[in-house]
């Protein structure tokens, strides 16, 4: 059964996800623009928000065996829809920048470059194969998993003050982890007080960090504090994600429950079907004048019509 507050997350998320590409185009002569681009960044923790409660609900996986029906099950989720994006997504890179090669196209398919937004799909498989074994350490070595989340912690703060030139592409389960972890905070069986005092630590964290980086000059841009993801930006992310869980929890966002759950149900697909539409309509822009909230609806519009056109239309005439 699935949770409507998650649903009312993951689809609030994929709409911030999709403010953040399109107003990017514009943060260079709009502060509202730059406003909406940096304080949408919430999005990539919120999806990962979401993909931890929908994993830590379930708890199935008690066996090697069990772990392997698991990843067969969910990495051809994660990987065939990407893999049918990247077959039609290639024309549109040839026809904008002729800047498809053999190169390129390899990176994509392994996942390991080329396609800009391939490291999301990257992120969401490697928290796939990692999150049996941090449910596994919770559950039989609490001391373990204890110092796993307190390195966690303190990485993330450590690179907040000091930033690490690496390649951090096969590490980002760990960096975002808390941000997965996180959603066990929602989960019925944590007490009251324990979800207080976790979503008051975290926004004092927030707090701190934003005072201190303010009067020491820090760059609290979250782009810049993303890659990879330090304190800062976590600590934003599930202030974010617990704030919106409790209004949704309080029905706020009842009156806009259906495209917020449609949204959220093909927010993998939306994904890549905004990513095409963006890239080939940002070719356009420099021989257009629009704003960027016209750009936003534009590409979001289109999205939603792709989508509810493949799912309530195609899909129920291939299914006849």
């Amino acid at each position: 059964m699935r949770n409507q507050s998650i649903d009312i997350l993951r689809g609030i998320a994929t709409i911030a996800m999709i403010l953040i590409h399109t107003s990017y185009y514009f943060i260079g002569g709009d502060k509202l623009a730059l406003f909406v681009w940096n304080w949408s960044q919430f999005a990539v923790p919120m999806f990962v928000f979401c993909a931890g409660y929908v994993f830590f609900i379930k708890d199935k996986i008690n066996s090697l065996k069990d772990y392997i029906i698991y990843l067969k099950k969910r990495l051809p989720r994660l990987l065939f829809p990407y893999w049918i994006f990247m077959v039609c997504f290639f024309p549109i890179i040839w026809f904008t920048s002729h800047s498809l090669n053999l190169n390129y196209i390899i990176q994509s398919i392994f996942v390991l470059g080329g396609i800009d937004i391939d490291w999301l799909v990257l992120l969401m498989i490697e928290l796939a194969i990692i999150f049996p074994f941090i449910r596994y350490l919770q559950n039989r070595h609490t001391g373990l998993f204890k110092i796993y989340l307190l390195l966690n912690i303190l990485f993330a703060f450590i690179i907040f003050y000091s930033p690490f030139n690496f390649n951090y592409k096969y590490d980002m389960w760990f960096f975002w982890g808390l941000s997965g972890l996180s959603s066990m905070l929602v989960m019925p069986l944590i007490n009251v007080k324990i979800k207080r005092f976790f979503f008051i630590t975290s926004l004092l964290i927030f707090i701190f960090l934003f005072l201190q980086g303010t009067i020491s000059r820090h760059d609290l841009s979250f782009i810049n504090n993303k890659y990879p993801p330090n304190l800062y930006i976590i600590s934003y992310g599930i202030v974010s994600c617990l704030s919106l869980y409790y209004l949704a929890q309080k029905g706020l966002f009842n009156y806009i429950l259906k495209p917020l759950s449609f949204i959220s149900k093909h927010s993998y697909s939306i994904y890549f079907i905004h990513y095409s539409f963006l890239i080939f309509f940002a070719s356009f822009l420099t021989k257009f004048h629009t704003t960027w909230y016209i750009f936003f609806i534009v590409i979001f519009a289109l999205t939603l019509i792709v989508q509810w056109t493949y799912s309530n239309r195609i899909i129920k005439v291939v299914n006849k």
